[in-house]
């Protein structure tokens, strides 16, 4: 199958990197998690992917969906690699690493799930998560204002937590820095986040899983993530006053997280 998917790779000092593939949020691109990436390159060789209709990536299809998207970055990727690699995804970026872990174990040995859970709404079963009226406002607005309902939507992912006005700032300046996904693409984004519950897969997908969050996240409670990981193969880690992208906020936190994690 043949796809245009951006991926930039940046090479590792070691002389036997692990290769560490990046998956952004809704609405957003790869350059957010640059930082953090430069920061991981003294054990890893990392690919930030721009996924499909987001940064410098086209959209492949009609539609953007779980099972189309993560098809495309599989087949964009699997030259890429040398092996396994460990998938980090961010906020949805993460249902799209959860989804490959299922689909293609092959390319996957571990994965990291940043400000990500498997099931972003609440339900009876499922209480820390958002209420889904969240969601659907940001679906109506976008059909308004697109620009100002993602402006909102960074406001929220550093409410209340600390530095957040200096946060918002560099979040607002990296997503600008590109053009903005189109508006169906965003609106069937919010579909997924809204109607995708990835806990049974979670439960039984068998690998090893960082979950790592931040404290003051209001998209991704941190008791979310305490509760996922009663799961023997799970690991939670919370980082102290961190929203919702603790990679700009704390990123020397995250990158040694993320190397601790990491093991043969």
């Amino acid at each position: 199958m043949s796809v245009s998917i951006y991926i930039e790779t940046i090479e590792s000092s070691a002389d036997e990197p692990v290769d560490l593939v990046m998956l952004h949020g809704w609405a957003m691109h790869s350059g957010l998690m640059k930082e953090l990436a430069e920061k991981l390159t003294g054990r890893f060789r990392v690919h930030l992917v721009d996924l499909p209709g987001h940064g410098a990536s086209p959209l492949n299809s009609t539609t953007f969906n779980l099972q189309q998207l993560t098809d495309h970055i599989v087949s964009a990727i699997e030259n890429k690699i040398a092996n396994k690699a460990i998938w980090l995804g961010w906020s949805l970026g993460g249902l799209a690493a959860l989804t490959i872990a299922e689909r293609y174990p092959q390319v996957v040995s571990q994965l990291v799930l940043l400000a990500s859970t498997p099931a972003f709404v609440k339900q009876d079963d499922w209480q820390h998560a958002v209420d889904k009226q969240v969601f659907e406002k940001f679906a109506n607005d976008l059909q308004d204002d697109l620009p100002a309902t993602i402006v909102r939507f960074l406001s929220l992912q550093v409410r209340g937590t600390e530095d957040s006005r200096q946060t918002l700032k560099k979040l607002r300046e990296i997503i600008f820095a590109k053009e903005t996904p189109a508006r169906d693409v965003l609106s069937e984004g919010l579909a997924i986040l809204q109607q995708t519950d990835l806990r049974q897969l979670f439960n039984n997908i068998g690998l090893p899983i960082l979950l790592l969050g931040g404290e003051r996240d209001t998209l991704v409670p941190s008791q979310a993530l305490h509760e996922l990981e009663k799961n023997t193969n799970v690991e939670a880690l919370i980082i102290s006053k961190a929203g919702h992208a603790p990679f700009l906020s704390h990123v020397d936190q995250c990158a040694e997280a993320i190397t601790g994690f990491y093991h043969d």
